[in-house]
């Protein structure tokens, strides 16, 4: 497992410059959304890997290592996981320094990256068996779909909210429906990840 992420940190590396390039810009930027969009970006990374597999036939030559289906699969998860928890504490680390020249409230902001990082576990637990039924082109049309209407549910909340925070993933809904909210995310990213690689064994290579 620790193999495969560290192929995927490798193949990605330019990208992973530009990810922490985005990261960094999005979170200096004022405002509650560009925080989600950072942690959000950060869960195109396994697209991206999947695409670099596909291009360079990795899943034909991977058929033929010791790895099972089920870590070739939940590695790319672990990457977009990764991604995200970085994203995060990288945004909540830039705007603690920013808040300490402005007088902006830290509540609102580290609501915005709770929402960013659900959203962004939204995406990768329903984008990647797409990916895995029919491949990185035609999930492709899946990918931007769940994408669109992703974006578009977090910047109607946040358009909706108090003070530019996300009533839908912050601290405005309550402890209880927070955690209800995480804990479905988290259920449905393991139904994911069973899908992913009942959908991965079954390809020809």
């Amino acid at each position: 497992m620790k193999g495969l992420l560290l192929k995927d940190f490798f193949t990605l590396s330019k990208s992973l410059r530009m990810f922490l390039l985005l990261i960094l810009v999005f979170a200096c930027m004022p405002g509650y959304n560009m925080a989600i969009f950072a942690v959000v970006y950060a869960s195109l990374l396994p697209v991206t890997a999947l695409s670099y597999d596909e291009r360079c036939k990795w899943d034909t030559l991977a058929a033929m290592s010791p790895y099972s289906p089920a870590e070739m699969v939940i590695s790319k998860y672990l990457l977009g996981y990764i991604g995200i928890l970085f994203a995060s504490m990288l945004a909540l680390a830039v705007h603690a320094v920013y808040g300490l020249f402005s007088s902006s409230p830290a509540g609102g902001y580290v609501s915005s990256i709770a929402g960013g990082a659900v959203s962004g576990l939204l995406i990768i637990g329903l984008t990647l068996p797409a990916m895995y039924k029919f491949g990185v082109e035609k999930g492709r049309i899946a990918f931007f779909v769940i994408l669109a209407v992703t974006f578009g549910a977090v910047a109607g909340l946040s358009a909706l909210s108090d003070n530019g925070k996300l009533s839908g993933f912050g601290l405005d809904i309550g402890a209880g429906t927070g955690i209800l909210i995480l804990l479905a995310v988290i259920l449905l990213n393991a139904a994911s990840i069973l899908l992913s690689i009942k959908f991965y064994s079954k390809r020809e290579f």
